[in-house]
């Protein structure tokens, strides 16, 4: 079986045991779980090793230690990819012997991704085709290999539990990128209840919340554990995806779940996530900070017309899912 180091931005060892537990579903493991399945073997880079060094220097320990722990194994996979700078520039040079392939979830901007980045990697693995085709544009021949592969979720976690009765009308929760307040404004005067799980800094203080919104905030964030915040998910009819302006992939975690959930879902448009809820008719897209639009579109999904929209929800998650994504990453990382 081939062995492949597996690296990550958060420690991956602890996913694992919280997987394990069913406490986390493993599309956090980036297919780690699965590749055993396709024939190979993910060693799992430790925790302990790289998480204790200054922010600033973290991920390039990481990186070299990587180098050396790859003598052991026939080729690395970085499921982030700012993990894999100095590696792409050891492989350019020669000083590292192994295929190099990374998860491309962003558009690349950074300093450290450049020329030198995209030629030392063996393949590049994007999340979305249209980030997948902007760097084939900038970088050109430079690409060894390239794949678009959706994320999709463990079918496995998301088991509905029977009797569950709707607590909430509609559900939105994370932290990063995030309009919570665009999406208040929405429910502001309206029949339907919102319930928020966010970190302190998504809501501005003083804000004045409506009654039929229900914030729950802490400092970091992390107000609910994945277990817990499936939970509650289960208990929404619509859960919402409201996000800022960015130039980045945002919001896929919160979409993947709905979509597990079977829940219609209502999300901001971004320009770097290739799902379209409204093509394949479970959900819409509303453009940057439109209440209107969001009013709309949250009374549409909550409509008893729209049931359907969890059918085909769940349908989209039969052909996009972890299981799916670990095949064809498996087919990939055997070709190098």
């Amino acid at each position: 079986m081939l062995r492949v180091l597996f690296l990550n931005d958060y420690p991956m060892n602890q996913a694992r045991r919280l997987n394990e537990q069913g406490l986390y579903p493993s599309q956090h493991l980036w297919g780690a779980k699965e590749l055993p399945q396709f024939g190979i073997e993910p060693v799992y880079f430790p925790d302990e090793t790289w998480l204790g060094h200054p922010a600033k220097y973290r991920f390039a320990v990481q990186q070299i230690q990587a180098w050396v722990m790859a003598s052991k194994c026939d080729a690395i996979y970085s499921a982030c990819q700012p993990n894999t700078w100095l590696l792409a520039r050891m492989r350019s040079l020669g000083l590292l012997r192994k295929p190099l392939v990374t998860m491309v979830h962003h558009p690349l901007q950074s300093r450290l991704q450049n020329d030198a980045y995209v030629a030392g990697h063996d393949a590049l693995v994007f999340l979305n085709e249209s980030v997948r085709q902007q760097t084939l544009a900038r970088y050109g021949d430079k690409v060894k290999l390239s794949r678009t592969l959706p994320w999709g979720p463990d079918l496995s976690f998301y088991q509905p539990t029977p009797g569950v009765t709707p607590t909430t009308d509609v559900l939105a929760a994370g932290k990063t990128n995030r309009d919570f307040v665009t999406l208040i404004e929405a429910a502001r005067g309206q029949p339907w209840t919102l319930t928020i799980y966010c970190a302190d800094h998504n809501i501005p203080a003083g804000l004045d919340v409506p009654p039929n919104v229900t914030v729950h905030s802490n400092a970091a964030g992390n107000v609910l554990n994945y277990r817990q915040l499936y939970e509650v998910s289960e208990r929404a009819r619509v859960i919402a995806v409201p996000l800022l302006e960015v130039d980045t992939l945002a919001g896929l975690t919160s979409v993947v779940d709905a979509l597990a959930l079977a829940k219609p879902l209502v999300m901001t448009k971004n320009k770097w996530l290739d799902l379209d809820p409204e093509r394949e008719g479970f959900g819409h897209a509303v453009p940057v900070a439109d209440v209107r639009a969001w009013r709309h579109a949250i009374g549409a999904c909550l409509d008893q017309r729209a049931t359907g929209m969890s059918v085909r929800a769940q349908a989209f998650t039969q052909k996009t899912n972890m299981q799916q994504f670990a095949r064809e990453l498996a087919a990939l990382i055997l070709t190098l």
